[in-house]
């Protein structure tokens, strides 16, 4: 991954998804080209209406269009985990799980997204983001706790961390 400091890491990373895709996959996306929209809001911006450039269902045989939405707060990452989470994204518009997001089918569609960015090549990326999302959970669990236990200290009641 080569980091450019004059471009928008997210912008970045997706030039990297699709630089190392495989030549097949890349030319399917291509072909579906008018199906999806990037969405990369500036990160110094509250709010903002933006028009989607959009074909019509008569053009693309579709009666949606799907945006992937990339957060500014990506930005604080690694470009090593945006390059992961790009792919992740572009592995689920790819195998076309889009839509409602089905609770009976949650993990089998994350499993087969998942899988298509190892396919893709983007195991070590994947294999961090996990990392860090672990230890993130980890601190987040251990911060939710400490204040629930303040919270029952508080009010008398014995904390369960201890």
């Amino acid at each position: 991954i080569v980091e450019n400091p004059q471009m928008d890491p997210r912008n970045a990373a997706i030039i990297e998804v699709l630089r190392r895709i495989p030549e097949k996959d890349y030319a399917e996306l291509a072909n579906r080209i008018d199906e999806f929209v990037w969405f990369l809001p500036p990160r110094d911006h509250w709010g903002a209406i933006r028009c989607f450039p959009v074909q019509t269902k008569k053009q693309t045989g579709e009666d949606h269009v799907v945006i992937i939405y990339l957060s500014p707060i990506l930005e604080k990452m690694a470009l090593v985990s945006i390059v992961a989470i790009v792919a992740h994204e572009l592995a689920h518009f790819s195998l076309k799980h889009f839509g409602r997001v089905n609770p009976e089918r949650f993990k089998e569609d994350e499993k087969a997204a998942e899988q298509l960015v190892v396919d893709w090549g983007f195991e070590r990326e994947s294999a961090k983001l996990k990392a860090t999302g672990k230890r993130l959970n980890t601190l987040y669990e251990k911060r939710v706790q400490k204040a629930h236990d303040e919270f029952n200290k508080r009010r008398g009641i014995k904390a369960q961390s201890q």
